[in-house]
């Protein structure tokens, strides 16, 4: 093994990625947040430093038992974030041994990569260190432990390189990938979900005295234990599993190397028939195109399914709040739901990715491109809202009204109309993977939420009346109509403007390509 060889290579990546900052704003925004989230973690990290030891009630096992899932989580962290789609899988192992290196050096470069991003060491690093001083009690046993988090932590993240590489087959197949969408979304929802109910299913005091029993059980109470009780043997076994994983991420590099450069024949897709509505055959055919799209990309699954979470993440947030607000929230639940819709596919044509280049190319009239990327969300829509609305009128016996679902479409398309200039102003093409929000224009953002808000006040003094505190409330059929002519009229404009930006666009996407 050669250090200077991975020295070498992570300075290139670490020059790369520097240059993207420089060059790109969207780049160097995300190293703002990331260098002010790790500033955030350092100030949070000192300050644990003062209260931690002036609480007379916490000792050295209540400590241990809160610290050993935090750090066991780590685990869950580097399998999962390159699984989902939500991290970096690393660079393709094909292209790394192009180079003169061994699969050991290859290895390490990756797994070094994966825990040295700016953002995960502002999670992992400060707060961690912190406490383990506080529990070493002693400056030469906080350093040795800080060394032995220092290698569980590569070996954390060299099982997270492990576990990929060996499903690396199963997860490049297409099936895989469009159910993951749906898995990493509901994962999420569940882990929301836990945060609330976890204090009212299980004795916190129990869950934490399980967790000191069995913390000696995996490395990570291992490192815990070292700082704990000053039992430095324990930075033998800390190496020796690190060892092992290096060992181990050596076989498992090889072997992705090997699918990725296996030759795999072409398989036949299955056709689906299309749908035909009473509308403009150009829409038809449109909306056909992209219904299969939604069907076959992952990165729209996911969008699509966390457009439909959110909105009731925030209804089942406020069931555990005032009784007031869950009941004001049910009641215009369909107001969140059509703003998260439309907000969250306001990157229309950046979906379309290089087709994007032929779609433009074709005769095909802007306003038809536009009205049927409209027109196939706000059939999903249409479909999710009845089928919530009526769900929780069976449970929770929330009204369940035509008003509500008026409502609920008129803001649908009043975001449609500020997403349809957004979209056609500030396009990013969205990668092949499911990292699709990081493609995301922070201009289009920002303009997206500000003309929302601005377009959406009539139904905003229609929502606050009912709360008393506006005296006059709009009426429903008036607030429709304006939605249907601010519709109607922004996206007359989005098509001029996508027929202006219509060079400029295609020199971009052939740019990123």
């Amino acid at each position: 093994m050669r250090a200077w060889i991975i020295k070498k290579f992570l300075l290139n990546y670490l020059n790369i990625y520097l240059n993207r900052v420089k060059r790109e704003r969207k780049h160097l925004f995300y190293f703002i947040l990331s260098l002010i989230l790790l500033i955030a973690s350092i100030a949070i990290s000192l300050l644990l430093l003062n209260i931690i030891p002036k609480i007379t009630d916490i000792g050295t096992e209540e400590i241990t038992s809160t610290i050993f899932p935090l750090i066991t989580g780590l685990y869950i962290l580097f399998i999962l974030l390159p699984i989902t789609g939500l991290s970096s899988k690393g660079e393709d192992p094909s292209l790394l041994l192009k180079y003169p290196i061994t699969y050991t050096e290859a290895f390490l470069i990756e797994s070094i990569r994966s825990i040295s991003k700016l953002w995960l060491i502002a999670i992992y690093i400060p707060p961690i260190l912190s406490i383990l001083y506080i529990l070493s009690n002693s400056f030469p046993i906080f350093i040795l432990s800080s060394i032995g988090y220092l290698l569980f932590l590569f070996h954390a993240a060299g099982i997270g390189y492990i576990f990929f590489s060996l499903l690396q087959g199963f997860l490049e197949d297409r099936k895989f990938r469009d159910t993951i969408a749906i898995i990493s979304g509901l994962l999420f929802l569940g882990f929301y979900l836990l945060i609330y109910l976890l204090p009212e299913l299980i004795d916190i005091e129990k869950l934490l005295s399980l967790s000191y029993s069995i913390h000696l059980l995996l490395p990570s109470g291992w490192v815990v234990d070292l700082a704990a009780q000053k039992k430095i043997f324990w930075i033998a076994p800390i190496t020796l599993i690190t060892l092992i994983t290096i060992f181990l991420g050596k076989h498992s590099f090889k072997y992705s190397y090997y699918i990725s450069t296996e030759k795999t024949g072409g398989k036949k897709i299955k056709t689906s028939k299309d749908i035909r509505l009473p509308i403009d055959k150009a829409i038809n055919a449109m909306l056909n195109k992209d219904l299969k799209y939604y069907k076959r990309d992952p990165g729209l699954k996911l969008g699509l399914l966390f457009s439909m979470i959110f909105p009731l993440i925030f209804g089942l947030q406020s069931i555990f709040t005032e009784e007031e607000i869950t009941i004001f929230y049910l009641k215009y639940f369909g107001i969140f739901a059509g703003f998260f819709f439309s907000f969250s596919f306001y990157n229309f044509l950046g979906y379309e990715r290089n087709g994007l280049i032929k779609l433009l190319s074709s005769p095909i009239k802007r306003k038809d491109i536009i009205y049927s990327k409209n027109l196939i969300l706000g059939i999903f829509f249409i479909i999710y809202l009845i089928t919530t609305l009526i769900a929780l009128k069976l449970i929770l016996k929330t009204p369940f009204s035509i008003k509500v679902i008026t409502i609920s479409i008129s803001t649908l398309l009043i975001t449609f109309a500020a997403t349809n200039n957004t979209g056609v102003r500030y396009p990013e093409k969205m990668p092949e993977e499911l990292r699709g929000g990081r493609n995301s224009s922070l201009k289009g953002v920002i303009f997206t939420m500000i003309l929302s808000f601005i377009l959406l006040t009539p139904i905003v003094i229609h929502m606050t009346a009912s709360t008393n505190l506006i005296q006059t409330k709009i009426p429903i059929p008036l607030i429709f109509i304006y939605s249907i002519l601010i519709y109607l009229t922004l996206t007359k404009k989005a098509e001029k403007t996508l027929k202006n930006n219509e060079i400029k666009i295609i020199e971009k996407f052939n740019r990123e390509n």
